[in-house]
C-alpha cells in the first residue's frame, strides 16, 4: 500500500512540475522559437508507473528488511499448510474491483462434461441401445425397463447393476475422460523469492492465498487497521491451519472428513481446569470447530457462536 502511495506521489509531482514550468517548462531549455508553435520534443522517455511502483517497493523492502524477511518466510510456508493451488486470477480481480460474479460451472467442468458426453454417445451408448435402452427426448433422459435416468452419470452408475459385462469398458471410458481433462501441473501458484522480490510477484502471491476480504479492503480509502488484536487472531489462525494440515498428513488419502477429525482430535489436549461449553464436550468437538474455523474464518463474537 505504501509503495502504491509513493508511486502516486511521484506521478503527481512530475505532472505538477511540468504544468508550473510555463512555456519553458513545456518546450524545454531552449523555450519556444519564433514561427514555431510546436513544442520541442524531449529525448527522455517518461518513467512508467510500473517502474515507479517497483522502485518504491524496493525502497520499502530495504527500509524494513528486519521484519519483512521474517514475514515473507511465514508467507511462503503458508501454502504448505493449506495444500492450495493457483486461484482463478480473473475471478479474484473482479472481486477486488468490487464486483460479485457468480461462480457457476468452471471451464474445466464444462470441458469434462462435453468430453464425457462425446465418449458416452460414441463408445457406450451403442452397446446400451442394443440392450434395450432408449433416448427419451420428451423426458429429457434415458429409459430402460420403464425407469428414466435423467443424466449420463446416472446411466453410468446403473450399468454395473444391469450390465456387469460392460463395467470394464465403462471404467476405461471414464479413466480416459479424466486423463484428457486433467489440469496441467504447470498451473500452480507463483512462489516468492526473497532474493528477487517485486511488487508484481507479491501481488500474484496474494491473489492466490490472501483472504478475499483483505484484498478487497486494501482497495478502500478507509482500510482495516492492523491492530494487535487482529494480528493475534491471524497468528492463531495460522496455528490452526498448521495443526489441521498435520492431522490430514497423518490420515489416509481416502479418509473421510469424520476420520480426519478423529485424527485431528488426537492432537488437541483439553486442560482439566478449562471451562467447557458443555459437560460432555470432548476433543472431537474441538477438532470439528477447529476445521470449521480454517474453512470459514475466526468466530470472534458470541452472536456468531449461536
Amino acid at each position: 500500500d505504501k509503495a502504491l502511495e509513493a508511486a502516486r506521489k511521484i506521478e503527481a509531482a512530475s505532472k505538477q512540475k511540468s504544468s508550473e514550468g510555463g512555456v519553458l517548462g513545456r518546450t524545454g531549455e531552449g523555450g519556444a522559437t519564433e514561427g514555431n508553435d510546436e513544442p520541442a520534443k524531449s529525448d527522455e522517455k517518461p518513467e512508467g508507473k510500473k517502474d515507479q511502483l517497483e522502485e518504491s517497493f524496493k525502497q520499502l523492502l530495504t527500509a524494513n528488511e528486519g521484519w519483512v524477511k521474517k514475514a515473507l518466510e511465514d508467507a511462503m510456508a503458508f501454502p504448505k499448510t493449506i495444500g492450495g493451488g493457483s486461484r482463478d486470477k480473473e475471478y479474484v480481480q473482479s472481486i477486488i474491483d468490487g464486483h460479485r460474479p457468480s461462480k457457476n460451472k468452471s471451464k474445466e467442468e464444462d470441458l469434462v462434461q462435453s468430453k464425457l458426453t462425446a465418449d458416452f454417445l460414441g463408445q457406450v451408448w451403442p452397446a446400451l441401445r442394443s440392450r434395450g435402452w432408449k433416448d427419451d427426448d420428451k423426458k429429457k433422459g434415458f429409459t430402460f425397463k420403464g425407469k428414466t435416468f435423467k443424466s449420463i452419470p446416472a446411466v453410468l452408475d446403473a450399468i454395473p447393476k444391469h450390465h456387469p459385462e460392460l463395467v470394464n469398458h465403462v471404467n476405461s471410458v471414464i479413466s480416459s475422460v479424466a486423463a484428457s481433462c486433467q489440469k496441467p501441473t504447470t498451473d500452480s501458484f507463483a512462489p516468492l523469492d526473497l532474493n528477487n522480490m517485486s511488487a508484481k510477484s507479491l501481488k500474484l502471491f496474494l491473489m492466490d492465498f490472501a483472504p478475499l476480504q483483505l484484498l478487497t479492503d486494501r482497495k478502500r480509502a478507509h482500510r482495516i487497521g492492523l491492530s494487535k488484536r487482529l494480528l493475534s487472531h491471524l497468528a492463531l489462525n495460522n496455528g490452526l491451519h498448521q495443526i489441521v494440515s498435520t492431522a490430514d498428513l497423518n490420515a489416509l488419502p481416502e479418509a473421510t472428513v469424520e476420520e480426519r477429525n478423529v485424527q485431528l482430535s488426537k492432537l488437541i489436549n483439553i486442560k482439566s481446569k478449562s471451562a467447557l461449553p458443555h459437560p460432555e464436550w470432548t476433543s472431537l468437538h474441538d477438532a470439528i470447530l477447529t476445521r470449521a474455523v480454517t474453512k470459514h474464518g475466526w468466530i470472534h463474537t458470541q452472536e456468531n457462536c449461536l
